[in-house]
């Protein structure tokens, strides 16, 4: 398994790195959030495909924004805000330099999940990262043909006390046996972290519907379906533009399975095209936040 630690402090380290040691680049203003859940019981999470944070359809949104392009983070950022989330993960993240402005928005600390193709992923928390590994599987290599996109794994440490596992995967979209074997890997190593006594948190956009087989593998593990459990409705959190399938999911494990309070897929506006009154969404996927007693 490769493990890499990642201090509080590490956006700026990074940013210093990159900047010749010649001490901190210009920093981008922080948008105002919502207080994050910072009891010892309270945790607020968001899953979200940002389609690398290109906008959607392709090419609409920076025709409409100041900066073009450039101006996409800071959309993002502002939307992510009001959430409050301690933790948010990325499917199909951008470049680190874009991730990392995101979450100097969000006063908050990133973690990359690298992958062999072109659809990395990422974490953003406001929780200490104790240690966080790509592709975490037993032996210390990436299984052949598997995580093409990505799966991350991370230790958190909370305010008072206690630790949280979060894994953050992108399954396979179109492959059905190659899905079951990545969920395999998976279950493998969250059995493990409930085993240890953590509480856990898997989410991404694990690409299959809950009336397929995969969805009941996850349930038979012992982890939860936040949205099944707190929520409302289908749940649809693909496309923005016209939903149609819900990929995107927030399972929980161990003793926080029992305190789920909430779950929502954020239909509505900045996320969604129409309920913005604007030509474009922010992504073809719209989030999921889940909220813990």
């Amino acid at each position: 398994m490769t493990t890499t630690r990642v201090r509080v402090s590490a956006p700026s380290s990074r940013r210093e790195a990159r900047n010749g040691g010649r001490g901190r680049p210009r920093t981008r203003p922080r948008v105002r959030t919502v207080g994050p859940g910072t009891a010892a019981s309270g945790l607020r999470a968001v899953t979200y495909n940002v389609l690398q944070c290109t906008g959607y359809p392709a090419g609409i949104a920076p025709q409409h924004l100041d900066g073009g392009a450039d101006g996409l983070p800071a959309l993002f950022a502002e939307a992510l805000a009001p959430l409050g989330a301690d933790i948010v993960t990325l499917a199909e993240a951008p470049s680190e330099d874009v991730t990392d402005e995101i979450a100097t928005r969000l006063g908050m600390t990133p973690v990359r999940f690298a992958s062999p193709e072109a659809w990395p992923g990422a974490l953003l928390t406001r929780l200490e990262v104790i240690e966080s590994a790509n592709c975490p599987v037993r032996d210390g290599g990436r299984p052949e043909a598997l995580f093409t996109r990505h799966w991350g794994r991370a230790l958190l440490g909370r305010p008072r006390g206690g630790r949280l596992v979060v894994h953050s995967a992108h399954l396979h979209p179109d492959d059905a046996a190659i899905r079951e074997r990545e969920i395999t890997w998976l279950l493998e190593v969250i059995a493990q972290d409930m085993t240890a006594g953590y509480d856990v948190v898997l989410q991404g956009d694990l690409n299959h519907r809950p009336e397929m087989p995969e969805y009941r593998r996850w349930l038979a593990a012992g982890l939860v379906d936040t949205f099944a459990q707190a929520g409302t409705g289908e749940g649809h959190t693909y496309r923005s533009d016209l939903p149609m399938a819900r990929l995107d999911y927030v399972f929980a494990g161990g003793a926080l399975a029992e305190r789920v309070r909430e779950a929502r897929v954020l239909t509505g506006a900045p996320f969604c095209a129409a309920a913005a009154g604007r030509p474009y969404a922010l992504s073809d996927h719209v989030p999921v936040l889940a909220v813990f007693n």
